[in-house]
């Protein structure tokens, strides 16, 4: 458990709030309360200032005077809380060792901690990205356009929409990834994805939310997909030409020019 002491940069007189990092489920709501009281806490901007952080990682005192967002801070400390000592290690010396305090570098070096090789070399931060990238893929394949009409087909309805709802997740990571940018806390996520792609938010609510029949529901899975599709092609990320996501993850896996990281599994980066 880390603490961290947040302010208003414009308005330091305003005061300022402690908030236990990660955040406990029940204690969320009252962060976000006492951070609306001085006017920051955006669900995607970086409007926090760090005036002071305790944790066991003197490494993030870096982060002091810098400008955060609380849910990548607060993302950042969920992955830090689930390593073990050789992890802890790991992602403390490399911040020691490359200085990084960019809240992005930091983030992406959680995801590479656990893997057999530690990446020390920033350049390859990229790769890493596109490694959780064709995890994500995968998963919205498998989950998406496959699992969900086959539930259907053997009558496992409830399976089928669990398999919707897992197709909804990955099909936000993607879409954040293909920005640049860090799917927030899942209480905001659809709030940001709405400023990030109104059009896509709108479809990935009616899987959530409708009531209709399982074809009307593959339809809009097959036209997410056809529109991920047509990211990865236009970015230049994938060499496959066809509508299947599975392809297009392996082609974009094949893609990442690190042979150490392509070569772990493909979902080694988008594990919780």
């Amino acid at each position: 458990m880390a603490t961290v002491v947040l302010s208003n940069h414009k308005f330091p007189e305003d005061g300022q709030v402690s908030v236990p990092l990660p955040i406990p489920v029940e204690e969320y709501d009252h962060c976000m309360e006492l951070l609306d009281v001085l006017g920051i806490g955006h669900a995607t901007q970086r409007d926090c200032k760090v005036d002071g952080i305790d944790s066991e990682y003197p490494a993030l005192e870096r982060l002091e005077g810098k400008m955060v967002n609380l849910d990548e801070l607060d993302y950042l400390f969920q992955r830090l809380d689930s390593f073990d000592d050789n992890e802890k290690a790991a992602f403390q010396c490399v911040v020691h060792d490359r200085d990084i305090s960019d809240m992005t570098d930091l983030i992406n070096l959680t995801f590479c901690c656990d893997m057999p090789i530690v990446i020390t070399d920033f350049s390859k931060l990229s790769a890493i990205r596109r490694k959780r990238l064709a995890g994500s893929l995968l998963i919205m394949a498998q989950a998406g356009q496959y699992n969900f009409a086959r539930c259907h087909r053997h009558g496992e309805v409830e399976a089928a929409q669990l398999a919707c709802y897992r197709f909804v997740e990955a099909a936000m990571r993607v879409a954040f990834l293909l920005h640049g940018r860090y799917l927030p806390y899942y209480k905001w996520s659809f709030r940001a994805l709405r400023q990030l792609d109104g059009g896509l938010a709108e479809k990935l609510s009616l899987l959530l939310l409708a009531n209709g029949d399982a074809e009307e529901k593959y339809t809009v899975i097959e036209q997410i997909a056809a529109q991920t599709i047509d990211a990865l092609q236009s970015r230049g990320l994938t060499a496959a030409i066809c509508g299947d996501l599975e392809k297009h993850a392996y082609s974009v896996n094949d893609k990442i020019a690190d042979g150490a990281l392509r070569n772990l599994h493909i979902l080694a980066a988008v594990r919780d």
